[in-house]
């Protein structure tokens, strides 16, 4: 397949994915939004209009300006500038979400042809293009539209880092990171996981060149809300406030198990956003402590809500309250299982010919480590699921030379 096809291929899947994104946004946009959606959406109005990042849900019941940092900053400020040209409704950031998708079309491509050439870029570009758990996100205003692109675009960063480790290309893989931490913070994870093993290959000195980079793009935020609250605030404040969700009896012995409820809300602390969410950490770290023999059960169980192998339904269900129709869930559920055994083969093959294999396993370990650390929610599987696409890729793009390979061995057998 020579170059040209490939891009000729790459510009219908990107106008397939769209084509399927506005679809969904025209037959599933919420009709009443009030979770992290409404959050992310109303942020960024406020935000066009000169509220530097307040809470949308105190601003609608109080009409009163409270700071807020409970989600890292940067799809809200990709939905501000929407809104500053006037694409201010619940529908219009849909739409901008959904190029966010194509976006990520784009990029999973480039990554798969790097992997395995032309054939395997085509094959992640259709994947991603009408795979329900990568466009669902983007019909109903979640951050994970973003987040996937920005993980698309720190593997992509990382094999070109680990092809020639050069300061330029380490500073890339330092910014990609750091973008997509501001996204969703669990996104941290990404630089021990992908620059430290750099070490080996290009010493410490390059990894700090890429470890400034990542810092330089974070201090921003990071300086101003630890100037606005009352104490320091890293990425965002939803994390703290998780540690008490996602820990009390509902969780450790009830039909959440593994999961997160507002019922383990225990307490009524005052002050700005950062003393509650501090106030919340306490409690949870607290029934943790005071229950560790159940630990290990959680954490199994939140492992197997994350990738949907424990209760499948009812964790689809889950994403019910979220805007996420619950058969759409499922069928993304079904996707993601049905990829899976490709995609192991696709690893399986990376491996064999000792290709960079590790930038696109380590998002999935980083899905790994936050579900045992938070909660099992199918959410936090999005990074696995645009490296197992990545990996099908690879799978499926070496049947035909698989296929000719067995063809001669029969024929010289023959």
């Amino acid at each position: 397949m020579t170059a040209k096809h490939f891009r000729s291929g790459l510009a219908a899947a990107a106008a397939v994915a769209l084509a399927v994104r506005l679809l969904a946004i025209a037959h599933l946009l919420p009709d009443d939004p009030m979770g992290d959606n409404f959050y992310f959406h109303g942020q960024a109005n406020l935000l066009a209009d000169g509220h530097w990042f307040v809470h949308p849900f105190t601003w609608e019941v109080d009409h009163r300006l409270e700071a807020s940092a409970i989600h890292p900053p940067l799809y809200v400020l990709y939905l501000a500038v929407g809104s500053l040209a006037g694409l201010r409704s619940f529908a219009a950031h849909a739409v901008l979400s959904s190029f966010l998708g194509v976006g990520t079309v784009v990029v999973a491509a480039l990554c798969a042809r790097r992997l395995a050439g032309n054939v395997a870029g085509l094959v992640a570009a259709g994947l991603v293009a009408v795979h329900p758990g990568l466009w669902l996100h983007d019909a109903i205003v979640m951050s994970e539209s973003l987040y996937a692109l920005t993980v698309a675009c720190v593997v992509l960063a990382a094999l070109r880092a680990w092809d020639e480790p050069s300061m330029r290309r380490l500073v890339v893989l330092g910014v990609a990171v750091a973008a997509a931490a501001l996204t969703r913070g669990e996104a941290l994870l990404l630089f021990p996981l992908l620059v430290l093993p750099l070490v080996r290959r290009s010493g410490w000195r390059a990894v700090a060149v890429a470890a400034a980079a990542f810092a330089g793009i974070l201090a921003p935020w990071v300086i101003w809300n630890s100037a606005r609250f009352s104490t320091p605030v890293l990425i965002s404040l939803n994390s703290n406030e998780v540690v008490a969700l996602a820990n009390c009896p509902n969780t450790y012995y009830g039909i959440e198990l593994g999961y997160w409820t507002p019922a383990c809300y225990r307490g009524n602390p005052s002050g700005d956003e950062a003393e509650r969410a501090a106030f919340w950490r306490r409690r949870g770290l607290e029934y943790i402590r005071e229950h560790s023999g159940r630990v290990p059960f959680v954490v199994l169980a939140r492992l197997g809500g994350a990738f949907g192998v424990y209760h499948t339904v009812r964790h689809v269900g889950f994403g019910d309250g979220e805007g996420r129709p619950w058969g759409w869930g499922l069928v993304g559920q079904l996707t993601f299982l049905v990829l899976l055994v490709p995609a192991m083969v696709g690893a399986g093959l990376l491996v064999r010919r000792k290709d960079p294999w590790w930038p696109t396993v380590a998002p999935a370990a980083a899905v790994f480590v936050t579900a045992a650390l938070v909660y099992g929610s199918i959410r936090f599987r999005l990074a696995a699921e645009v490296v197992e696409v990545l990996l099908v890729s690879v799978a499926l793009a070496a049947v035909p030379t698989l296929r000719r390979r067995s063809l001669r061995e029969a024929g010289d057998r023959g």
